[in-house]
């Protein structure tokens, strides 16, 4: 009774901590929460994604081919919310919470409360990740498997939910298998039960077995793929550097100045662990499994060029709570001075991150092209185009933020290539919107054509400016004022006249 009183506060704590000024910190959104909320919104409207392709398997989005669960999730909040930063979160921040609620009831109101105040755990619900959802169903799996001997019905829905999460996010295409086979061996003398289990599994998954050996459905590993630093950069995962001082080094996968815990928890995680080593004999079958956990999931990861990824590893981190917490339940015997400790410290840290994060990470949410989206509605009678030189898919963007009718994107896709769909992980260079194209400028051409042209202060400098009779029309500043994107009106009668010898798209003007 007292565990479950203790729940509901703990449950309201993450609650606040994931909603506070939800869909406005991080500011802006970025590529993938634009694809996943865009994508949304074209099931919502048309039952196809951006490229016409009814119910997929995997969602080609920028040819990344996203795990299609979190967009479908999302189909109901942008039916009530409409399609916005907060629709497209909503999920992520409700798995985030049921996730915290669910360690909480699990591991103990302990480890429910670090859980709770984790840096990582809170900025990943108060963002599209895909990641979150994933982690919550697989840990709901785990769990409903660690209790099957009160209900028999929960080891069949343990490895649906598993099955699930490997629908959510790519890592658990590894880690979800490696669990159901893990569980499948301890419970081996349960034959006709684990046989049922395993029906359930192999039949929700048959979908994603039929295309896992297409190029769309490999594409993403195939990008990072690179095992020759495979030890390296599993040892990495369990870094005391990585995991309580240095954040991620993506600017857009943590706090700014916060790591995965802060730092004072590294004392937690000692004394946890030397509880740990001082009953290594008298584990019972939670705790055996937690550590098989903790030492698998790195493995996805380790395999891809990057060094430290934390999406890609949070099962182990939930394993790390649970450790962190046997520790603070060990060293502080009175459990409202830890609350109260616990409470003050992370939530210091958590307010100077936030504020810290929708200021200084404007840019990494990429807030300049909302507002250049803005921008430009006042010029959507003449041609428009926006350099993607350095964000390809920037259309999104646009997409997003205009709700634009998804059979603009989708006309652009022919029957051939619909019928080829998971055959097509290379990059779109150019994509349509209504009035605007996205595409590089073309030096040769794009100045001898009537338009507006936008694009970053590194894609076109004041000198080509000046050069080709661009009219300055505006710009984009970050919260420092400094400019970061440019727009402009091209003037090719003025450009031609200042030719000794005219260019041949000149002839196209006439007398100029």
């Amino acid at each position: 009774m007292r565990i479950s009183k203790a729940i509901f506060p703990i449950i309201l704590l993450a609650a606040v901590l994931r909603l506070t000024a939800f869909g406005h910190n991080p500011p802006g959104v970025y590529l993938d929460e634009a694809a996943q909320g865009y994508n949304a919104y074209s099931l919502l409207r048309t039952g196809k994604d951006e490229y016409g392709k009814s119910w997929p398997v995997f969602l080609r989005s920028f040819g990344d081919y996203k795990m299609p669960l979190y967009a479908y999730l999302t189909v109901p909040s942008v039916k009530i919310f409409g399609l916005d930063s907060f629709s497209t979160r909503f999920v992520s921040a409700a798995f985030g919470t049921l996730l915290v609620g669910l360690i909480a009831f699990w591991l103990g109101p302990v480890a429910g409360v670090v859980a709770a105040i984790s840096p990582v755990l809170v900025f990943m619900s108060r963002t599209a990740a895909e990641a979150n959802l994933a982690l919550t169903l697989f840990f709901l799996g785990v769990a409903l498997a660690l209790r099957f001997f009160r209900h028999r019905i929960f080891l069949p829905l343990s490895f649906l939910f598993l099955a699930l999460s490997g629908y959510a996010y790519h890592s658990y295409r590894f880690l979800s298998p490696v669990t159901v086979l893990y569980f499948t061996l301890i419970y081996r003398k349960h034959r006709p039960l684990i046989y049922f289990s395993l029906i359930i599994f192999v039949a929700s998954w048959l979908p994603l077995i039929r295309l896992s050996f297409t190029p769309g459905a490999n594409s993403r590993l195939t990008g990072l793929w690179s095992p020759s630093g495979l030890v390296r950069n599993y040892l990495n995962y369990f870094s005391p550097g990585n995991l309580f001082s240095r954040p991620d080094p993506d600017p857009q996968r943590s706090y700014p100045e916060l790591s995965v815990f802060y730092w004072w928890m590294s004392l937690f995680l000692i004394a946890g662990s030397a509880v740990l080593w001082h009953n290594r004999k008298s584990l019972g079958p939670g705790a055996k499994t937690l550590l098989f956990i903790l030492f698998a999931a790195p493995l996805p990861a380790a395999v891809t060029r990057e060094y430290f990824a934390t999406y890609r590893v949070l099962p182990m981190f939930v394993c790390i709570i649970w450790i962190m917490s046997l520790g603070m339940r060990y060293l502080i015997a009175k459990r409202y001075l830890l609350y109260l400790g616990l409470l003050f410290a992370g939530l210091f840290d958590l307010y100077s991150a936030s504020v810290l994060l929708q200021y200084d990470r404007a840019r990494a949410w990429n807030s300049e092209y909302r507002d250049l989206s803005t921008f430009l509605r006042d010029f959507d009678q003449e041609t428009v185009l926006v350099d993607n030189s350095r964000l390809g898919p920037a259309y999104i963007l646009f997409a997003f933020y205009r709700r634009a009718d998804p059979s603009l994107l989708q006309s652009q896709s022919s029957e051939g290539f619909l019928q080829n769909y998971y055959s097509r992980p290379e990059p779109d260079p150019v994509k349509n919107l209504a009035n605007t194209q996205f595409r590089p400028v073309d030096w040769q051409t794009d100045i001898y054509r009537k338009q507006i042209i936008s694009a970053d202060i590194m894609a076109v400098s004041p000198q080509q400016a000046r050069e080709h009779f661009l009219y300055k029309l505006g710009e984009i500043t970050d919260f420092d004022g400094k400019p970061v994107l440019v727009i402009y009106r091209t003037d090719p009668a003025s450009k031609c006249r200042s030719l000794a010898v005219p260019a041949p798209p000149c002839s196209a003007l006439g007398d100029y």
